[in-house]
This record gives structure tokens, C-alpha cells and sequence, in this order.
């Protein structure tokens, strides 16, 4: 029986010691993460330094090889920091494979290019491209990085549709383990695009325990702190979450958070999926940080798809934030009227005291022990004046904070007036043109029923033939765009090359009409940020959308990565004036 009772006291002091030693771990990578966000910058910096250096090594490539090795480096870098860069960059090793015949490296970057898309969100684009690479031409391996991109491409679209098409999401998850499938048959059993495909299919078999020998080899072949070693971390809290085990889970996403900080990779889940977590166990203060960290990285790393991701948990924790902000002011509200009836009774108090020592005081005829009494009155009044100082600093310091968040609000509100100023401008714009459309297209009618009637076939064809009524309609589209704009906006223009550097700044032909850059940016300004709307919108491709935003960020004059936002503070709105009769 005695040594029942001692195996028991030992395991659970065991138990105890294990899950104290945890928690103190843990606590030791919050604290990490912490100091790993406030030094973000230095990060960074670290990671534009390194840049630099491979763009000023490209500039001094002599030979096609070496320009192309240096473009592989800057996408390299720019994978996971700025999605529209390592686009940009793989553009770039494409066409100096083409002008020098690279076939294999042709499709390589395309392959890639295909996988960045894809990342990035533009997934019509990514399978547009590996559509066109020929299957005939693939070699070992490029067969490898063709089926990695259609593996990569048909996950975020299974993921993407899975809220709003059951059926359409399950197709894509199908071709996707068709391509894992493929690829297990051409991949190394040890490489590690192998090694995380089978610890993700174990994982989905919920085969954890051989999942987590996987991820063992995975995590023994990285180096602690590196990019690599943050995704695997990544994997293993899966395996976690599927075990049920919350502290793994939060250790792992820790261990991968803290790689990605100070790795400055912008294309990150491990830190938002832990503020969510956070604020699901109420610690608001640490998970509105992170989540705000996490948001600030993707807009850096410029994707729409993860904006898609972050934004529920953005606005889940900031309503949780301020819920518990307004509970604070609350308990400062009432620490302050309990000060201040605190003081109303000490003044009270010390009148009644004033009063019973005057008493006491005329009661004496001795003058000097009159003096006394009023030299220890004088001392206790100046203790109150003291605290009575204390109590009114504190309340000033109160209405300041409410002056602060009064105008906070006043600046949200003039926000809301200038969106509802533009709002009703281009309805009324909008409106206008609809109205002009619908008499155009009676006349057309009109006049189309008179050629039937008069049996002109050929000048009816004639007429709808040509594409001269589709590009005088574009024509007039953009000069009433243009015009809105610049009544709303008059002195954009000006604003906007004051953030550009003098050789990069736009100059027009024309006061009244808009260059296609500059509508761009417009309709930036305007609030709108999808690349594919503002493409849809001006009848541009999608491609000269990043091309055109991608130029004017290169040609700032301070960070390129606050010029969009800059962007869109540009300019104060005109009051709408009713144009003359």
C-alpha cells in the first residue's frame, strides 16, 4: 500500500513539475515575441540591406547567368516580404530567358510565378500560367516545380471556396492530392517538399504520432530560427491542435511567430492565429498587439487573400478591445467620483475640526497657546490644499484623455463626411450617365429598327462591326471620371508628386484629363485597393495595375511601403458646386 501511495505522490509531482517547466516556457517565448516585435525595424532593415546588395550585384552582372542567379535571389527575398516585388522579379528572369533562350529556366520561372500568384491570391492568373507551359517540355525537375505550384494553387482555392461551395472546394482539394500524388512519385523520399506532404496527409489520416515523427526529421534539418524553421513549427501545431493539446499548440505557434519577426517575413498565420487564440482566453491587450502587428505585415506584404483571413479576427479582437477600453473609462469614472466625494468629506470634515478648535481656541485667553492651535491649523491646511492639488491634477489628466478621444472621434466623422461627399458626387455622376445611356441606346434602337424596316443589312452590320462606339464610350467614361475627380479633387495631382522624387513625377497633357497611372491612383485615393477592381474598372490588365503601382512605390521619396497610404490622406474634399445653367 505504501508503495502505491509513493508511485501515485510521484507521478503527479511529476505531472506538476512538467506542466510548471511548460508554462515557464511558454511565458519565455511571449516574453521573446514581445522583444522581437519591438525590434521589428531592425529586422527589416536588415532585410532591405541585404536587397540592396543583390540589386546592386545585378547591376554589375556580366553575363545572362549571373543576372538571372541575382533575379532568383531578389524573388527569394521578396517571396514572403513583398508579394508585387517578387512578382515584378520573376517578370524580369522570364524575359531575360527569353531574349537568351533558356528553355529550362523558362519554365521554371513559371512555375514559380504560377506559386506566387497564388499566394498572393490572383488565382485565375496562376493557373492561367501553368496552363500554358507545355507538359512535353518538362524535365525531372521542373515536373517537380510544376506540380508543387498546381499542389500550392488547388489548396488555397479548396480553402478559399470552403465557406461558399462545399462541392467546388472538395473538387479542388480532389486535384490537389492528385498532384501530392504525382509528386510522391517523383520526389525523394527525404527531401522535404516529400517529407511535408506525407506529414500533411498523416496529419488529415489522423495519424498524428507518425505525423510527429516527420516533423521530428523536418525540425532536426532546419536551423533554429530560420524562415524554414518557422514553418515547421507551423506544422507541428497542427499536429497539436488535432492532438487537443492547447499549451503545444501556443508553443509552437509561438516558436514560429518569433522566426517570422525576426526573419521580417510578411506572409505570416502563425501570429494572428495565436491573437485569436488570445482573445478567445480574454487576454485582449497582448492579442489586439499581435493581431495589429499581424495586419500591418500583410498590408506590407500586399495580398488580398490574407486580409480575407485576418479580417474576422481583426474585428473580433478590436471589438473585444474596446469593450474592454470602455470599461476602463467606466472604472475611471467612478474612481473619480469616489475622489471626489472623498474630498467634499475631508472638506466637511476639516470645516468641523476649524470650527471646534475655533471654539476651543476662544475658549482660551492664552495667547500664546492661540498661536499654536492656529500654526497647527495652517500646517493642516496645507496638507489639504496639497491633496485637494493631487485630486485636481488627477482630474485634469482625466479630461484630457476625454478631450483625446473627442477628437479622435471628430477625426472619424470628418472621414465620414468626405466618403459621404464623394459617395454622393459619383451617385449623382452615376445617375447622370445612366440616364444619358438609356437615351443612347432608345436612339440606337430606333435608328437599328429603321435599317431592319429598310432592309439595310449592310450598313447595319457595318455599323455594329466597328468598335469606335465601345472606345468613344471609354473615351467619355474616363473624362467624367476625370472631371469628378478633379472638382472633388483639384490639387491631386500637385499632392501626389510632392511624395514622389522630381524624376519619377507625373506631368499631364492636359490640366482636365487624368494620365492612366494617375487614375489609378485615383481611384486609390477613392478607397479602392483591389488591384483586379481598379483593372476591371479602367479596362486594364491586372498585370499593369501591379506595374503601375509598383513604379510610383519605387519612385518614392521616403518608404515605398507608407506611399499608398499616404496616397489615400492626399487632398482635403471641395464642396460640391452646382454646375452654371
Amino acid at each position: 500500500m505504501k508503495k502505491i501511495l509513493s508511485l501515485v505522490y510521484i507521478l503527479c509531482f511529476s505531472a506538476l513539475t512538467s506542466s510548471f517547466a511548460q508554462n515557464k516556457n511558454i511565458k519565455d517565448l511571449y516574453e521573446q515575441l514581445d522583444q522581437a516585435i519591438k525590434q521589428s525595424q531592425y529586422y527589416i532593415n536588415q532585410k532591405e540591406s541585404r536587397i540592396t546588395k543583390i540589386k546592386k550585384q545585378s547591376r554589375q552582372g556580366h553575363t545572362p547567368q549571373q543576372l538571372l542567379t541575382a533575379y532568383y535571389k531578389l524573388y527569394e527575398e521578396y517571396k514572403a516580404y513583398q508579394s508585387d516585388s517578387s512578382i515584378y522579379y520573376i517578370h524580369q528572369a522570364i524575359d531575360l530567358a527569353k531574349r537568351n533562350n533558356m528553355k529550362s529556366d523558362i519554365t521554371k520561372l513559371r512555375s514559380l510565378l504560377a506559386l506566387q500568384y497564388s499566394t498572393s491570391g490572383a488565382f485565375t492568373e496562376a493557373l492561367h500560367v501553368l496552363q500554358s507551359i507545355d507538359k512535353k517540355t518538362l524535365n525531372n525537375s521542373n515536373k517537380k516545380d510544376y506540380y508543387i505550384a498546381f499542389y500550392h494553387v488547388y489548396g488555397e482555392l479548396g480553402f478559399s471556396n470552403i465557406q461558399i461551395d462545399t462541392d467546388l472546394s472538395q473538387e479542388f482539394y480532389r486535384k490537389q492530392n492528385c498532384c501530392r500524388d504525382t509528386l510522391f512519385s517523383i520526389l525523394s523520399p527525404n527531401s522535404e517538399d516529400y517529407l511535408m506532404r506525407k506529414e500533411v496527409l498523416l496529419t488529415s489520416q489522423n495519424k498524428l504520432k507518425q505525423a510527429l515523427k516527420i516533423n521530428d526529421i523536418r525540425l532536426s534539418k532546419c536551423k533554429k530560427g530560420s524562415h524554414e524553421y518557422g514553418i515547421v513549427a507551423y506544422y507541428r501545431h497542427l499536429i497539436y491542435r488535432s492532438l487537443k493539446d492547447e499549451d503545444m499548440v501556443k508553443y509552437w505557434l509561438l516558436q514560429s511567430a518569433i522566426c517570422d519577426v525576426k526573419c521580417a517575413i510578411n506572409d505570416q498565420a502563425s501570429l494572428w492565429i495565436l491573437a485569436e487564440i488570445l482573445s478567445k482566453e480574454k487576454d485582449v491587450e497582448r492579442s489586439y498587439k499581435y493581431i495589429n502587428f499581424s495586419w500591418n505585415a500583410n498590408k506590407r506584404f500586399s495580398t488580398r487573400i490574407r486580409s480575407w483571413q485576418i479580417s474576422p479576427v481583426l474585428g473580433t479582437i478590436d471589438h473585444n478591445y474596446q469593450a474592454e477600453l470602455k470599461k476602463a473609462n467606466h472604472r475611471l469614472i467612478f474612481a473619480i467620483i469616489c475622489v471626489s466625494l472623498l474630498v467634499i468629506a475631508l472638506a466637511l470634515l476639516t470645516f468641523y475640526v476649524n470650527k471646534q478648535k475655533s471654539y476651543l481656541s476662544n475658549a482660551r485667553n492664552e495667547l500664546k497657546k492661540t498661536n499654536t492651535q492656529l500654526e497647527e491649523l495652517n500646517n493642516k491646511l496645507s496638507s489639504t490644499n496639497g491633496m485637494l492639488k493631487a485630486s485636481n491634477d488627477k482630474l485634469n489628466e482625466s479630461n484630457g484623455v476625454k478631450e483625446e478621444y473627442i477628437g479622435m472621434l471628430k477625426a472619424s466623422n470628418d472621414k465620414l463626411n468626405e466618403s459621404n461627399g464623394v459617395k454622393e458626387e459619383y451617385i449623382g455622376q452615376f445617375l447622370g450617365a445612366c440616364s444619358h445611356y438609356i437615351d443612347k441606346l432608345d436612339k440606337m434602337r430606333l435608328n437599328v429598327n429603321k435599317m431592319v424596316k429598310n432592309k439595310q443589312y449592310n450598313e447595319l452590320y457595318s455599323m455594329t462591326k466597328s468598335s469606335e462606339v465601345k472606345e468613344q464610350e471609354l473615351e467619355e467614361l474616363y473624362a467624367n471620371f476625370d472631371k469628378v475627380f478633379l472638382n472633388l479633387f483639384p490639387n491631386f495631382v500637385e499632392d501626389l508628386n510632392g511624395l514622389l522624387k522630381e524624376e519619377c513625377q507625373i506631368h499631364l497633357s492636359s490640366p482636365n484629363k487624368l494620365s492612366a497611372i494617375v487614375r489609378v491612383f485615383a481611384l486609390i485615393r477613392l478607397g479602392i485597393d483591389d488591384s483586379t477592381k481598379i483593372a476591371e474598372f479602367l479596362h486594364y490588365a491586372v498585370n499593369t495595375i501591379y506595374n503601375y503601382r509598383a513604379k510610383l512605390r519605387n519612385g518614392a521619396i521616403n518608404d515605398r511601403n507608407e506611399f499608398e497610404k499616404k496616397v489615400r490622406e492626399l487632398g482635403t474634399l471641395m464642396k460640391h458646386q452646382e454646375p452654371e445653367e
